[in-house]
């Protein structure tokens, strides 16, 4: 596993987003976010986001990742299939909008697949501690149920950084 302190995590980040980014269709989403861009999506939605999820939205903004979604399914891996990250826009809108459709409200999706489900954290309360890292799930919106995907986020990227062949 390659994140293990702050400049790990780092390199992590960096490994995922050389690997699999795709910028030339959404190029502004790959936009650094601020901190203060970050706060403000945290109180509208009532949580705390991970320390790890922070960073990787302050370092690169939300990256489109469609290729390792292909790859994944088209070698049928083991793992749920990534799409991209939400913009902090769309973390509001659809966090709203499937919350009203059944998402549990313990569940905050930060990121999507091609069917329309979303990958998140646990909701933790704008009053409690900041984690620094917080078990990833998915909300299968077929099923309207949250199941486990990985440990951690770091541990979430790094399971594609380790499995999947990056994109010529």
């Amino acid at each position: 596993m390659i994140a293990d302190g702050m400049s790990d995590r780092v390199t992590l980040y960096e490994a995922f987003v050389r690997a699999f980014r795709c910028s030339r269709l959404h190029p502004a989403d790959d936009e650094p976010r601020a901190h203060s861009a970050l706060d403000e999506a945290e109180s509208l939605l009532g949580t705390r986001f991970p320390d790890s999820y922070r960073l990787f939205v302050v370092m690169h903004g939300s990256p489109f990742v469609p290729d390792l979604w292909e790859v994944v399914v088209r070698r049928e891996l083991a793992g749920h299939p990534l799409r991209e990250f939400l913009t902090l826009d769309e973390l509001v809108a659809d966090n709203r909008t499937c919350w009203s459709g059944g998402m549990p409200a313990d569940h905050v999706g930060i990121a999507g697949d091609f069917m329309g489900n979303l990958f998140g954290f646990p909701r933790v309360a704008s009053g409690e501690s900041r984690p620094d890292d917080l078990p990833v799930r998915l909300f299968d919106h077929d099923y309207c149920r949250v199941v486990p995907v990985a440990e951690s986020f770091d541990g979430w990227l790094n399971w594609f950084v380790d499995n999947v062949v990056p994109r010529p």
